[in-house]
């Protein structure tokens, strides 16, 4: 038994219709345009989310703000809000309600993070933790490029079969009715 080849599109054979071809050089070219497209999208994703995260990191702050009133001591709690007060990056004082720890006194230093304009902020990403979410969705996002195209070339490869074998429904019934055939 002869092993089947991948190339049976394009190869010569006497009962290879053009189309068989086509199909196989219009799939070459989805998948090394779905290839380019997925390195593409992925780099882009990942380079566009490191450089924003960067920004994120440059554009935060970490300040001391002290506490302005003893912070209540509830019991399981790990943190409780508490009033404080600090300074903003441009030197302007600031206050607002922290996170502090349960039973802390008043005038206690607490770090937290602040934006440009001395608002409180979340802390930002730590480098390693920021570059591997942006590999995660650079990747994510390739992958899908890649699904959809698949997805198209299993559609069209569907719709094309189907349209094919209609046409040979269509050939073999002028051929029976040419000789006078009937299948009983």
């Amino acid at each position: 038994m002869r092993r089947r080849s991948w190339l049976w599109r394009v190869r010569p054979n006497p009962l290879r219709r053009r189309s068989y071809a086509v199909e196989a050089w219009v799939f070459l070219a989805v998948g090394l345009l779905a290839l380019a497209g997925a390195v593409l999208a992925g780099t882009f994703v990942a380079q566009g989310l490191d450089h924003r995260y960067g920004q994120e990191r440059a554009a935060r702050h970490s300040v001391g703000a002290v506490l302005t009133k003893d912070a209540p001591a509830h019991f399981g709690a790990t943190k409780v809000e508490v009033p404080a007060s600090w300074k903003a990056p441009d030197g302007t004082a600031r206050t607002g309600t922290v996170k502090a720890g349960p039973g802390s006194s008043r005038g206690a230093v607490v770090q937290v993070w602040t934006d440009d304009r001395g608002r409180l902020a979340a802390p930002p990403l730590a480098r390693s933790v920021a570059q591997f979410q942006a590999g995660v969705f650079g990747g994510l996002s390739a992958l899908g490029v890649c699904v959809v195209a698949g997805l198209g070339c299993v559609i069209t490869d569907k719709v094309v079969g189907r349209r094919r074998s209609d046409r040979w429904a269509a050939d073999w019934a002028a051929a029976d009715a040419r000789w006078g055939h009937r299948n009983v």
